[in-house]
């Protein structure tokens, strides 16, 4: 890494113009009409927007009768930039009458709604919200349009509201597709150019394995790194509990953690190895490791590190990762170390693969210099990095 990045430089990447094609269709399977709906938000038909969101909202409609389940309503937001503070599924009539079906927020994050007519769940965390809704057979299933209304704060700390509406007035199953010229559609290796760089250093991908988008280092040694920690400005709080670790948090234009869940498919599915970069009192330094491995969940998602190299420093097997290879993960509200009646998340005030307990704690208290800080111990000496990026790559 030549040098911090910083979010202008993701700005960068997200200013240029993409295309939009819209694909239309509709299926009829025997005496069943399915007749899914997915419309956008305006914000993504037009060039791309640094402060905007992705708002899609699909609707699928059974017609057969059964007297049971009549259809789904799926509302799904994201955004790179923006924390989404608010979000509300109505159900319209043509009367202009209006009957709220759920809401998520800041204060309500995670919500069910069980009524005669519609069953669902919604989730809110930071800048992604998903409400998904059963349609019953009554009033719901008879509603003109269905309308999801999120309301978010985007990087220059404006609220706006974007809203994305499905009814019969809509054609069927419209879908839409984007793509920006000369952007890569996945992160591999190889893909960055050398001394001139010429692309961006950071690319935001969709990654098939998880289904969601992804950071990509496309320079660093070659790129095609997955970044899934990264630590900038310490504005994200990563003192958080086990759901919180496992499921992903924060924002990947700033500080974020990808999520434990993430990092078991990716990395069962193929295999990786892991590059670590900090920035220690304005040098920059790294730690490669051969091979990077997280068990599942019920094996407290594990970790398993290959040998390492690096200009960081790890010089015995008490230094660096090395110390935590074959470690479950902890958090406050999970013990899972090696030592008995203490948590060394606790103790550490941070989240990570604790031994007993640590030498290197990334995930620790941001600007301070000691235990419960963001360090790393090489035997020789404490670094107290003020940046850090861990990542991994596909061998």
């Amino acid at each position: 890494m030549s040098a911090l990045c910083t979010t202008a430089d993701l700005i960068e990447l997200e200013s240029r113009p993409r295309t939009i094609k819209y694909v239309v269709r509709s299926t009829v399977v025997g005496q069943v009409m399915w007749v899914p709906i997915l419309f956008a938000a305006s914000v993504i038909t037009t060039s791309a927007q640094p402060h905007g969101l992705d708002l899609t909202l699909n609707r699928e409609i059974f017609s057969d009768g059964a007297g049971h389940l009549c259809g789904h309503m799926t509302c799904r937001a994201e955004g790179n930039n923006v924390t989404i503070v608010n979000v509300v599924f109505t159900a319209n009539k043509s009367s202009g009458a209006s009957k709220t079906l759920l809401t998520v927020n800041l204060t309500n994050p995670e919500r069910q709604v069980t009524m005669d007519d519609v069953k669902g769940n919604g989730v809110l965390k930071y800048n992604r919200a998903s409400l998904r809704l059963d349609l019953l057979q009554g009033p719901s299933c008879e509603s003109d349009s269905f309308t999801c209304h999120v309301t978010f704060i985007n990087r220059a700390g404006e609220q706006e509201t974007e809203i994305a509406t499905a009814g019969p007035e809509q054609s069927p199953d419209v879908q839409l597709e984007e793509t920006t010229p000369h952007k890569p559609e996945t992160c591999d290796p190889g893909m960055g150019d050398g001394a001139t760089e010429t692309r961006t250093k950071y690319l935001i991908l969709n990654n098939t394995d998880i289904d969601r988008q992804i950071l990509c280092d496309t320079q660093t040694d070659g790129g095609g790194w997955i970044v899934f920690q990264r630590r900038v400005d310490g504005e994200v709080d990563f003192y958080r509990n086990w759901t919180e670790y496992r499921e992903g948090f924060g924002n990947l234009t700033g500080d974020f953690w990808l999520g434990l869940e993430e990092l078991y498919i990716l990395t069962n599915t193929h295999t990786y190895q892991l590059r670590i970069d900090v920035q220690v009192d304005g040098e920059n330094l790294f730690a490669d490791y051969s091979t990077f491995r997280v068990e599942n969940e019920r094996q407290k998602y594990r970790l398993r590190v290959g040998s390492y190299s690096g200009t960081i420093g790890e010089f015995s097997s008490y230094a660096g990762m090395a110390y935590h290879n074959n470690t479950a993960f902890s958090t406050f509200d999970a013990d899972n170390d090696g030592v008995r009646g203490e948590n060394c998340a606790v103790q550490w005030h941070g989240a990570w693969w604790y031994r007993d307990c640590h030498s290197v704690n990334l995930n620790g208290v941001w600007g301070i210099k000691s235990g419960q800080g963001v360090r790393w111990f090489t035997e020789r000496d404490i670094l107290y990095p003020s940046f850090t990026e861990m990542k991994i790559r596909r061998l």
